[in-house]
């Protein structure tokens, strides 16, 4: 019998079934219960990478003290800007009237420094700062740079003569030995950090100027110690502050607080408060 012999397809023995293509944010073929779960997911799961990745387990910082009008000032602007691009729930007010100068320091050189701090409290008396609007385009580790992804908005910290600068530039060289210019470096409160646009970035700033320079008195310094405790429930951390008020001001003494962060929020607890004796 001639003709064409019959031909026989072998199929594997495991059936390969084809590339299911990746979804993309943007494009029309993505689900929208996609885009949803991530919205609810995303920020969650990138804030615990962050924390575990970017947060070494002890260390400690130092601020300014100043007027509790400040703080009531500050909290009011974080409220009315911030809430432009997150929940009220996110926004979280100073815990207390306090001006950032050094933050995640060695704990190794905690002992030190507090003393020097002590020192140096009772030689100054409480001075004048000015506070500028300012704002800088950022990466999402607060990195200032022309290339970057965000805009931070804020405001710089001067005073008369730079005395806030020779407080610091004493305490830094006893921390940075090898970096001896690293107090230089500007001292900024961030108001707004979530900004994507220049466009946001130059309206909140321009309200910012027509607010106007503000001015508060330096009262003292503070050091805090964060001292990681365990991951149950969340991460736990023991923070101890001591406050060191300026000469001719009554000395605040010593809190300790339990901070629990979890991946949707901060909660704090005041576990101890022991005023100076």
């Amino acid at each position: 019998m001639s003709g064409t012999p019959l031909k026989i397809t072998k199929y594997p023995s495991v059936l390969r079934f084809p590339r299911i293509p990746r979804i993309r944010k943007h494009d029309s073929t993505t689900p929208p219960q996609f885009l949803e779960t991530e919205a609810v997911e995303r920020p969650a799961q990138t804030l615990i990478r962050r924390t575990v990745a970017r947060d070494p387990a002890d260390f400690f910082g130092i601020f300014f003290l100043l007027e509790t009008e400040f703080k009531v000032t500050i909290d009011s602007l974080q409220r009315k800007y911030q809430s432009m691009t997150r929940p009220l729930t996110a926004i979280k007010p100073l815990p207390a009237p306090e001006f950032p100068l050094l933050w995640k320091l060695p704990i190794e050189k905690y002992e030190g420094v507090e003393n020097m701090i002590q020192s140096l409290a009772a030689r100054h008396k409480p001075f004048k700062a000015t506070f500028t609007p300012y704002y800088s385009r950022c990466d999402d580790a607060g990195q200032r740079g022309s290339s970057k992804t965000g805009y931070h908005i804020g405001y710089d910290l001067s005073s008369k003569g730079d005395e806030h600068l020779e407080i610091l530039s004493q305490v830094s060289k006893s921390i940075f030995a090898d970096h001896p210019n690293h107090y230089e470096t500007r001292r900024t409160m961030i108001i707004q950090p979530d900004l994507t646009t220049s466009e946001e970035a130059r309206k909140v700033y321009h309200e910012l100027m027509e607010i106007g320079k503000w001015e508060f008195q330096l009262t003292g310094m503070a050091v805090k110690r964060r001292s990681f405790l365990s991951e149950k429930g969340g991460r736990v951390f023991r923070i101890e502050r001591k406050e060191f008020m300026f000469e001719g001001k009554e000395e605040s003494g010593t809190k300790v607080l339990l901070e629990t962060r979890h991946a949707d929020g901060l909660q704090t607890e005041v576990v101890k408060e022991t005023p100076s004796t």
